[in-house]
């Protein structure tokens, strides 16, 4: 036994009120078993009073800061843990007996057990206890009044953590008593009545005390127009019908309630005969035009219409009531204005209940006033509250955080549901049977009293919903945060994907001050392509729709065609260097494998990359993605900025950066071409003269020289020494100020051209690879890309909407081999497999993660790979071996490694499409390489 679970002596005890307690050990033994009397159950090891004060004549000695004796009684109270506990066959032998036995077996078989699905332990499941503090968050000096708390764990057969916390529960005697309002303790199960007033304090702390809280996604102005559209309307749940929202006494908008739910699937047409249409919504408008249906609608809608009603509220939100449907315009126009919807309303009610819209609020029951508690749907779904006597003294609870609890649900599963709760101010969560509010910086649950105005520590910083403050100094950190947690939930429409992220994009884009381009952002965007797999994942291959007749058409899902899928470049796809081009599957950042570059991004990116991307846009055209970092985004001028950002997560210098002293936006300067090229020649095509911003590349070399397998045709072909020295470098830039600006690009990086390739870089701005759709040349526009929206507002996601899913850059390449390291090995669950890439000559000189369909039936072959930015090193996992491909040692090695792409050739597209991220020796592209311009899309 743990000496943290051995019960104290006599002289070891503090009670409650620092006096001896006698009567909190008073049969103890009787509810328990041999193994759990054991453990020290006693209120006063729970509740953390203020220690008596002892004055020690020590103390006045010049020896008082020498070490003594601790005082009478103290020993220590958390921090052990105690492993192997039990196992759950034999909790479920003792539970007839023991009361501890039996609130551990039923926390395990509830969260673990096949009430719910398949069985996920068995009898031979071990669980572990460890004593924890819980605490509250404080912004003071004065000392606060804590708790401790039991932590139980154990592993389930698929490897998943699960953790329960057993709380003591504060009566209501011992409330007054002890003054414990403030104290974050297990709230009474018997305690069923007030639940309505709860609710309302805890919006009334946050109202009253959280800054954060009160600050809306969006501009006035802009939200002013999305209410004076003609699209968007609101829940009357006075009158019962559809209205717009309209403004109070002030000429304020009033104040609504959004919902965020899962519709699931349908069982026939007659289930989505709700939804509001172009038939239907007239009536609907009228008065009581929706108590006429009220019966038909999902329990979730409806019980969300009662809440919303009883906690004085009168405008409610529903996306399938509130957004006509079958009309495109409305779903498209309203699916661009998430943003505003979530971020303005008051709260979101987040209905994470059951596993479609028919589950309803089950704590509803015990909130509003006037309805019956839900006997058979809370025993039969196991919500009632886990809770037993070990003592006549001590009450526990058990009870889950609430990250933990929603990570189960079907509700977080859905990617819509994500943005939906990331862009709320304020969420009411119905989840697990149970009742939650969690805002910018508080967590409250219904389970326990922590509603003294600070959240319960059973949170542990995983909640998406984050402080204001904080994302605006690391708006990197968040993205990387919330790639990975939007990445691998389900969307009924794949293509969704960045429709359904498009609420997060504006808003990270908003304090990057930059927009993102197909879900990466362009301020760090050579950081931002650097994402990889956790599991094996799907290319999501592009479609060619052909929509006619009604633009209301329903799958078996009864979900709308998304306005994304009915774009003039869907049959494009999404791009392989995307993680949106990606599915069935998580993506995630790998600290590990950026070491070196999270440490300081801002300075990895202006010395160890060099690549200047670009973008075609919707006509086929060349643009720099300067272009769009150099205008940024629209900026909302009423949201205070952040008093001190980290510079170290900054992007590329931006406008008005020391570090840009002179970027340069005049049309570039071209080269001369190689004989038989003509730069400025016009294609017959064209009706007159290009603008002066466009310049147009010939085409005749590449189509002289093509080859379906992209290995010539001014795309990949590689170039001898001679011909590299004898081209023509780029003309030296001249910026705005005049100053000459050749040691540094347009996106502030110093000079990286002639110091990491010497003065055979070759970089420069003529392309020559067409694209099937538009082979008639290639046109280049060389001004900053227009990020105006139709309204003459910047908001920088106009301006990725426009473009086609190709990059086009100049980088290195190389041909390697690849091999899997040890398939016996092999991770099975994940379907990846960690591969050694090789030289020509057979030798290890570098790591990458493929998928084991592409590389099991490919052993030992070759691939293109292209270096794309520098890393500093490999990882212990990736180079378990050091072979010397370099002469230095290990830990002498730094930037001696590039990342690298595997590249796969669609031919059909005329595109690389990228299959893999690895990291390769610098030395090995010495070998053999090119400098190349390539295609990805």
């Amino acid at each position: 036994m743990d000496k943290f679970f051995r019960p104290p002596g006599r002289e070891g005890v503090i009670s409650v009120d620092h006096q001896a307690s006698s009567h909190s050990r008073k049969d103890t033994k009787e509810n328990l078993c041999s193994r759990c009397e054991r453990l020290p159950l006693y209120a006063e090891n729970f509740i953390i009073g203020t220690p008596p004060v002892v004055v020690d004549s020590v103390a006045a000695h010049v020896g008082r800061y020498q070490s003594r004796e601790a005082n009478s009684g103290f020993i220590p109270r958390s921090g052990g843990c105690q492993e192997n506990f039990a196992t759950l066959q034999d909790l479920r032998q003792n539970q007839g007996r023991c009361a501890f036995c039996r609130l551990v077996c039923g926390a395990i078989e509830r969260y673990s057990g096949g009430n719910t699905g398949p069985e996920k332990v068995n009898a031979k499941t071990i669980c572990s206890l460890r004593w924890e503090l819980h605490g509250q968050i404080v912004h003071s000096s004065e000392p606060v009044n804590r708790t401790r708390r039991i932590c139980l764990t154990w592993t389930e057969q698929t490897g998943h953590a699960q953790e329960v916390f057993l709380l003591f529960v504060a009566r209501k005697d011992a409330i007054t008593r002890h003054n414990l309002d403030v104290r974050p303790l297990g709230r009474d199960p018997a305690d069923q009545e007030g639940k309505l007033a709860l609710v309302k304090r805890w919006f009334d702390i946050c109202v009253r005390n959280h800054e954060d809280c009160r600050i809306t996604h969006g501009t006035k102005k802009g939200f002013m127009e999305l209410i004076e559209g003609t699209y968007f309307g609101v829940i009357d749940v006075v009158d019962m019908r559809l209205k717009s929202l309209p403004l109070d006494r002030s000429l304020r908008p009033e104040r609504f309630v959004a919902l965020s739910y899962v519709w699931g699937p349908r069982e026939s047409d007659d289930d989505m005969s709700y939804v509001t249409t172009q038939s239907n919504v007239i009536d609907r408008m009228r008065h009581n035009g929706l108590r006429k249906i009220i019966h038909n609608l999902p329990k979730t809608l409806r019980d969300a219409m009662s809440l919303v009603f009883h906690l004085g509220y009168r405008y409610l939100w529903i996306d399938s009531l509130c957004i006509v449907q079958d009309f495109e315009s409305s779903w498209r126009l309203n699916s661009q204005a998430m943003h505003l919807v979530y971020g303005n309303a008051d709260f979101t009610i987040c209905a994470a209940d059951g596993k479609n819209s028919s589950a309803g609020l089950r704590a509803a029951s015990t909130i509003l006033p006037g309805r019956s508690r839900e006997s058979t749907s809370n025993r039969v779904l196991n919500t009632e509250p886990l809770s037993e006597d070990v003592s006549d003294t001590v009450r526990l609870i058990a009870t889950r955080s609430l990250e933990a609890t929603i990570n189960d649900s079907e509700w977080n599963q859905r990617a819509w549901t994500f943005q939906e709760r990331v862009l709320s101010r304020r969420c009411l969560i119905f989840a697990d049977g149970n009742v939650h509010f969690q805002c910018r910086r508080v967590t409250f649950s219904q389970d326990i009293y922590a509603d003294g105005g600070e959240s319960s520590s059973l949170e542990r910083g995983s909640s998406p919903l984050r402080t204001l403050r904080e994302l605006r100094e690391r708006p990197l950190s968040f993205y990387l945060t919330y790639v990975r947690m939007y990445t691998g939930r389900r969307l009924t429409k794949p293509q969704d994907i960045l429709a359904a992220f498009a609420g997060i994009s504006w808003l990270l884009g908003r304090y990057m001050d930059a927009p993102l381009l197909f879900g990466l952002p362009t301020s760090h965007f050579d950081l931002a392509i650097l994402w990889n797999p956790v599991t094996k994942i799907r290319r999501m291959a592009p479609r060619h729709p052909a929509y006619t007749g009604w633009a209301f058409q329903q799958d078996n899902a009864g979900s709308f065609p998304s306005y994304a899928e009915r774009r003039s470049f869907e049959s494009l796809g999404l791009p392989t260097w995307s993680w949106s081009g990606w599915m069935d599957g998580r993506i995630e950042y790998d600290p590990a494998m950026l070491e070196g570059c999270l440490l300081n991004v801002h300075e990895w990116l202006i010395n160890h990359t060099w690549i200047e991307w670009y973008i075609r846009d919707e006509k086929g055209h060349l643009s720099a993605l300067w272009g769009m970092i150099l205008q940024g985004v629209e900026r909302d001028t009423e949201i205070p900025i952040a008093a001190k950002q980290d510079t170290r997560w900054m992007g590329y210098p931006g406008r008005g950066s020391e570090s840009q002293k002179c970027p340069d936006t005049s049309p570039i300067r071209m080269p001369e071409e190689r004989q038989g090229h003509q730069s400025h020649k016009i294609s017959p095509l064209s009706e007159g003269p290009l603008p002066d911003q466009y310049k147009r590349m010939s085409n005749s070399v590449y189509i002289s020289t093509y080859s379906p397998q992209g290995v010539c045709g001014g795309e990949t072909c590689t170039m001898n020494n001679t011909e590299r020295s004898s081209h023509k470098l780029p003309d030296r830039k001249i910026g705005r100020n005049g100053n000459d600006c050749d040691d540094e690009d347009d996106y502030g990086r110093h000079n990286l051209k002639d110091k990491i390739y010497g003065e055979d870089s070759r970089v420069q701005e003529e392309f020559r690879a067409i694209l099937p759709g538009s082979p008639f040349g290639v046109i280049r526009n060389t001004a900053p890309q227009s990020v105006a929206d139709g309204q003459g507002q910047r908001s920088g996601t106009k301006a990725t909407q426009g473009c086609m899913p190709i990059l086009q850059f100049k980088t290195w390449r190389t041909e390697l081999h690849v091999t899997i390291r040890d398939i016996a090995k092999s991770n099975a669950s994940t379907g990846l497999h960690q591969c050694d890439i090789l030289d020509k000559a057979g030798d290890w000189c570098g790591a990458i993660k493929l998928d084991d369909d592409l590389i099991r039936p490919r052993q030992l072959h070759i691939f293109q790979f292209i270096a794309i930015s520098d890393a500093k090193g490999f990882t212990e996992e990736e180079c378990p071996v050091w072979t010397y491909y370099i002469p230095k040692e290990r830990k002498e090695s730094e930037w001696d490694v590039y990342f690298v792409l595997l590249l796969e050739r669609n031919l059909e597209r005329g595109v690389w499409e990228r299959a893999g991220l690895g990291k390769v020796f610098k030395a090995a592209f010495l070998l053999e390489q090119s400098w190349d311009e390539i295609k990805l899309g």
